[in-house]
């Protein structure tokens, strides 16, 4: 699995363009598209913003995607790379398996309760899910 950031396509732009290309070639073999990708194109089709892990008042943007010979996050996150923060996304992902089947649908009642917003939680297309 290869981390990619949204926001590193002005660093480190071959990153992002090598794991586009993997993707793209999965995407036509599947023909789930018929044609290669603007760039801008593809940055919409990630459609992170409908996948967001959330702790405290700090969250990230990702989607996780496969590609023909790799798989990958690719995310936006603020605070950079080395923050425990980001370091426990990564570990969650991978308790998860990278698969986000494995979370549960938060209550009303539990979003009630004291500290509710300092643990792990997702929000998939704008509902809250816990980690079972």
């Amino acid at each position: 699995m290869k981390f990619i950031s949204i926001g590193s396509i002005g660093e480190f732009p071959e990153d992002f363009l090598f794991a586009k290309v993997d993707i793209e070639k999965k995407l036509l073999e599947d023909k789930v598209i018929e044609s290669r990708m603007k760039l801008e194109e593809f940055i919409v089709y990630l459609n992170i913003q409908n996948t967001i892990y959330l702790n405290g008042q700090k969250s990230i943007a990702f989607r996780i995607i496969e590609g023909l010979n790799d798989n990958y996050v690719f995310y936006s996150f603020l605070d950079g790379e080395n923050s425990p923060l980001f370091e426990r996304f990564k570990e969650i992902l991978k308790k998860l398996n990278y698969k986000l089947t494995n979370l549960e649908k938060v209550s009303n009642v539990e979003m009630l309760e004291e500290g509710f917003l300092d643990r792990d939680l997702f929000m998939l297309n704008f509902v809250l899910y816990k980690i079972i």
